[in-house]
């Protein structure tokens, strides 16, 4: 539908639709990497749980080895 050619109504949700989808990319652009929105990991996981784990797992979660950590 072109604007300007349906009822104030129905502009009007092609209006709110546009929007909501701008802000869902603005959204997703904004965490595209994740980097930005992670989840930060918790205290006790860092002293408790961590520190547990084989090196195999460790690497997985820290991204290092448990020397370099």
């Amino acid at each position: 539908m072109l604007r300007g050619t349906g009822t104030p109504e129905e502009e009007n949700y092609v209006e709110a639709m546009m929007i909501e989808v701008k802000n869902a990319i603005n959204e997703a652009e904004r965490c595209r990497y994740g980097s930005i929105c992670k989840v930060p990991k918790s205290s006790d996981f860092l002293m408790n749980v961590l520190p547990n784990l084989d090196e195999d797992r460790f690497k997985t979660f820290a991204r290092v080895t448990k020397a370099e950590f």
